[in-house]
Order: structure tokens, then sequence, then C-alpha cells
């Protein structure tokens, strides 16, 4: 069993992925409760959504003992093509590898955070860890977003993705290493049918997630037959 988890703002653009994410959770049956997390935060009025994933992971974890040792970690624009199913160890943690790296430039301006920029690893969700190792990950995971995002120099260079990095440093200040495989599809697709997952994070040829908007097209909505979204922290079996 498998608690897979992923954080929302409570916004309509955000409410229709996560449905859909339910949604496929439920078809492919993927073992184990959906927690969706509705915890939000603001920092000195920078208005960088990505703040939400780690202060909401962590207040979770600051509730409440997660029912499986094993948590999956995902983005509200992902959904299940087929089941993950990982037993997570405690110390070895699983992320997708992302398309990202760190150069020369990224290097040097990472240096006034971390010791070693040359060993941080390009990680991105869906990401399976241990809940006890989640515990120590989501603090500083949201502290490093913190600091990176007040960073002039990072922020230009890496400024959405400052949160994706922030749990690199953190994972390497807490001496964590992932292992990472490409488990999940992402534009432009390809025929790789033995992947568990879409990450629809970017344009998909004529679809764009940022312009869609199903609760304003009534022919859309009178067709609907994804469940209702889902609440605060809601469990979904």
């Amino acid at each position: 069993m498998i608690t897979t988890v992923v954080s929302t703002n409570g916004s309509e653009y955000l409410a229709w992925q996560i449905e859909l994410l339910v949604y496929s959770h439920r078809q492919v049956g993927q073992p184990g409760p959906l927690v969706v997390l509705t915890d939000t935060v603001q920092v000195d009025g920078d208005d960088y959504t990505p703040y939400n994933k780690p202060y909401a992971l962590m207040r979770w974890l600051e509730r409440e003992e997660p029912e499986c040792e094993t948590v999956l970690v995902l983005d509200p624009d992902m959904v299940f093509v087929r089941p993950l199913v990982r037993e997570i160890e405690r110390g070895k943690p699983l992320a997708h590898s992302s398309l990202y790296s760190v150069g020369a430039d990224l290097a040097d301006v990472f240096r006034r955070h971390t010791r070693k920029p040359e060993a941080l690893q390009p990680m991105a969700v869906p990401m399976l860890v241990h809940r006890e190792d989640l515990r120590r990950l989501a603090p500083l995971w949201f502290e490093y977003t913190k600091r990176l995002r007040a960073d002039a120099g990072i922020r230009q260079l890496i400024g959405w993705v400052c949160e994706m990095w922030a749990c690199s440093v953190a994972a390497l200040r807490l001496g964590l290493e992932f292992d990472l495989e490409q488990n999940t599809e992402v534009p432009p697709f390809s025929d790789r049918v033995e992947l568990s997952l879409i990450h629809y994070a970017w344009t998909i040829g004529e679809f764009d997630k940022r312009s869609y908007q199903p609760w304003g097209n009534p022919s859309l909505l009178s067709q609907r037959v994804l469940p209702a979204p889902a609440r605060a922290d809601h469990r979904i079996p």
C-alpha cells in the first residue's frame, strides 16, 4: 500500500487537474489512499505557488502519521496510466530524473547554499519516499525554497523551479541520495508504454493546461464523468 499525496491551493485551475488525477488513481487501481493537501503559505509577498508543496507536506506530517510507510508525491498535472507500485526502504528514496542539470553558472550561485553543487541531483516528481525520510526532508525543503527564491542570482537562472532544486539541496544536506529513473512521460510523448504516469507540464500539440477552462464551458460541464473535487486533506480509498 502506498499513500499518494498532492497539494492544491484551491483554485479552479488546479481543481480540474486534481479531479483528473483522482479519476486516474481510481481507474488504474493504484493501491492505497490519495491525500489532497490544501495548506497554503505566502512568503514575504512572493507570489510563488510552489511554496505550497513543501509547506503542505511539512504541515501534514506534523499533524498525522501517514498510514502507509511509502509515500508517493505528485503534482496536480499528472495522471496514472498504470499503477506505480514500489516498496521504499528508509534511506533509499526514488524520484523521476528531470531534464535539468547544474551547469557552471548555476554551480557558482549554488555554492552560496551548498558546498557541493556538483552533487545536486536533478530530481522531480513522482517521488517515492519513506514517510520518516519525508518527515525530515519537508521542513528543509521548504526552508531552502525560501532561501533560493530570496537569492537574486538563483532566481534569475531558475526562477520557477527553485522549489524543485530546493528539494535537491535539502536532500544533499541530509545525506539522502535518491535513485533516479525515467518513470514518467512528459511532452513530447513517445510510445514508452511501460511508464506509469503522464506529466502534462507543458503544451501538448494544441492543448495548453494554462488556457484550458472546463468550468467556463457549459457543454463540457454537462458531460462530466469525473468525481467531485477532493477537499481538504481528503482521503480517497
